[in-house]
């Protein structure tokens, strides 16, 4: 399962079903291209790394489709909560409420080295988000398996550190946005036209 940013369709398991309206669209769309990220939301590389996909979504625009899979570190004390937390967030409430968390989250992680989550959540939550977001605090144990799935599939793949950004089968670790368009450009040079 991911969470998939521009077009804000809902995938499974890698695979991408944008419905049947997408099916009709994708003749119109010359090349798309495909950016994932592992991400942790304690991690304050992966917030700089969140603002470098927005980088490349306002220069880019329709032409990429991003997802967003979670990787909390062990070291985070509140990684694994959020994880959980957005995760519930996206299964209640869907693709628009999941990505308000994700970017409220990380423009006020600084907030959350506080003893409690649950707290800073509240806080921050209350006067920015229409949909009941307290529903989904305390909702580890239905997710834990899914975020743990992530963190294996990463694991399988290569994924030592976060974020890491895979272009289109290209892994790029790190946010170094220039890095990040390389890989970018490579895909242009080989799904370009001749």
């Amino acid at each position: 399962m991911f969470f998939c940013r521009v077009k804000k369709q809902f995938c499974n398991n890698g695979s991408y079903d944008g419905g049947e309206a997408d099916k009709k669209n994708r003749v119109s769309v010359k090349i798309i291209h495909f950016y994932l990220e592992y991400s942790d939301f304690q991690c304050p590389a992966c917030k700089y790394g969140s603002n470098q996909v927005k980088r490349l979504q306002s220069e880019y625009g329709e032409k990429i489709t991003f997802y967003y899979k979670h990787y909390p570190l062990k070291q985070h004390k509140w990684a694994d909560d959020a994880a959980f937390f957005t995760s519930c967030v996206n299964d209640t409430f869907g693709q628009e409420a999941f990505w308000k968390s994700h970017d409220l989250i990380f423009d006020n992680q600084d907030q959350f080295n506080e003893p409690s989550f649950n707290e800073v959540v509240n806080r921050v939550f209350m006067s920015e988000v229409k949909f009941n977001y307290s529903s989904c605090l305390d909702k580890s144990e239905k997710y834990k398996k899914f975020v743990k799935s992530s963190v294996d599939e990463g694991v399988g793949i290569g994924i030592r550190s976060t974020p890491t950004f895979i272009v289109e089968g290209h892994i790029v670790p790190g946010a170094d946005y220039k890095k990040i368009k390389e890989a970018n450009q490579i895909c242009l040079l080989y799904t370009s036209p001749s």
